[in-house]
């Protein structure tokens, strides 16, 4: 594929509303640090004890066209971790990771979506 071909997409990605949530140790009871996991629509967090992973984004499934832009590479994984270092405080870390590439394309005056390399053609 080119810039500026016309494209045909059969899906897309889109944020998948996974989230975490870190307070320090002054805001708990215990007086530790702590991590919260919400996973998109949910009404009571889990609580992460070392290490948890998750998806930053999700495919939806559609069939749209549009003009091929180039690529972009996003990271598709959401991390939290505990760290207790000897020269610093215990603390969560969150972190994305895991690059994947995605084609950029405009289907509308200035809308535009990131499709997966495996979920686009060129339009014949």
């Amino acid at each position: 594929m080119k810039l500026g071909d016309w494209v045909r997409c059969t899906g897309y990605i889109k944020r998948s509303g996974n989230h975490f949530e870190v307070l320090d140790g002054k805001d708990t009871e215990s007086g530790f640090p702590s991590c919260v996991y919400w996973s998109a629509g949910a009404t009571e967090g889990t609580d992460v004890e070392d290490y948890h992973i998750c998806d930053r984004f999700v495919v939806k499934k559609a069939t749209f066209s549009g003009v091929y832009v180039g690529t972009t590479t996003m990271c598709v994984k959401l991390n939290a971790e505990y760290e207790d270092g000897p020269y610093a405080a215990p603390h969560f870390r969150t972190y994305s990771d895991t690059p994947e590439k995605f084609a950029v394309v405009y289907y509308a005056d200035n809308k535009r979506r990131l499709v997966p390399l495996d979920m686009i053609e060129e339009n014949q």
